[in-house]
C-alpha cells in the first residue's frame, strides 16, 4: 500500500515539474555580437571521443585475439573430437 502511495506522489511530482518547466518563460535579450562558438571545446570533446573509441576497439581486438589463442592451445580435446566427428559424419552422408 505504501508503494502505491509513493508511486502516486512521484507521478504527481513529475507532472507538476513538467507543467512548471513548460510555463517557464526564458528570454535572451542580452545577446552580444562578439559571442562566437568556441572551437576548442568541440576539439577537446572530439579528442576524448576518439580516445574512447580507440580504447574500445583495441580492447575488443585484444579479447578476440586472446580467445583465439586460448582455443588454439587448449588442453581440452573433447571439443575438437566432437567437431571432427561431426565433419566425418557429414562427409559420409555426402558420399552416399
Amino acid at each position: 500500500m505504501e508503494d502505491l502511495h509513493n508511486s502516486r506522489c512521484l507521478y504527481i511530482f513529475t507532472v507538476l515539474l513538467t507543467i512548471e518547466s513548460m510555463l517557464t518563460n526564458v528570454q535572451g535579450s542580452e545577446l552580444e555580437n562578439d559571442d562566437k562558438p568556441d572551437a576548442t571545446y568541440a576539439l577537446i570533446g572530439a579528442g576524448i571521443g576518439l580516445f574512447f573509441a580507440i580504447c574500445f576497439i583495441g580492447s575488443k581486438l585484444y579479447i578476440i585475439k586472446k580467445q583465439m589463442f586460448n582455443n588454439e592451445y587448449s588442453e581440452n580435446p573433447v571439443k575438437r573430437t566432437a567437431n571432427c566427428s561431426a565433419l566425418v559424419d557429414m562427409k559420409d552422408r555426402t558420399e552416399v
